[in-house]
């Protein structure tokens, strides 16, 4: 893994959901940078395994709970989720946009759009908060365009076509 990345596993993220968020985003990541683009239980349960030699015993059930649904869940909607990036993302090019970027817009594109119970101002908050620990200068900025437009405007813009998910 990136050393920027997994240096910041702790950064002043301190909630379970919002650990669970990062781990989820920084899973997100390793499956790109590995051509990974389908949920697989098994890749998961290795990265968190790795991931929790720095977390505590006391919140672990929930921020894995939390990183796989999130994971799971931006898989399942990859498409949609890219393709409603692409829309609100003025200019860019999906393929321009850095990967960590990619990886944090999915995961709140999904919350805005399917985790209507987390408020939106939370998921760009905590968006931004990953952007400036993971991103470039310019991707908390970023970030926050295209996830404000997002929670402007919560549609998603779908492709006829799902991506398989695992279950072994």
């Amino acid at each position: 893994m990136n050393p920027k990345l997994s240096a910041h596993l702790e950064v002043s993220l301190f909630s379970a959901s919002s650990i669970g968020r990062q781990l989820a985003m920084l899973f997100l990541y390793q499956c790109e940078t590995d051509h990974i683009y389908f949920f697989s239980p098994n890749h998961f349960r290795a990265y968190m395994a790795a991931s929790y030699q720095d977390l505590s015993d006391k919140n672990r059930r929930k921020i894995k709970a939390q990183a796989r649904k999130l994971s799971k869940g931006a898989f399942q909607q990859l498409l949609t989720l890219d393709n409603t990036i692409t829309h609100h993302s003025m200019n860019w090019s999906f393929s321009r946009i850095h990967a960590v970027d990619r990886a944090i817009l999915r995961i709140g594109t999904y919350e805005l759009l399917y985790q209507p119970k987390t408020p939106g101002g939370v998921v760009i908050y905590e968006a931004i908060e990953l952007a400036k620990a993971f991103g470039s200068e310019d991707s908390p900025g970023f970030v926050h365009g295209i996830l404000g437009a997002i929670a402007k405007d919560p549609k998603p813009y779908s492709s006829n076509e799902t991506l398989p998910i695992k279950t072994s």
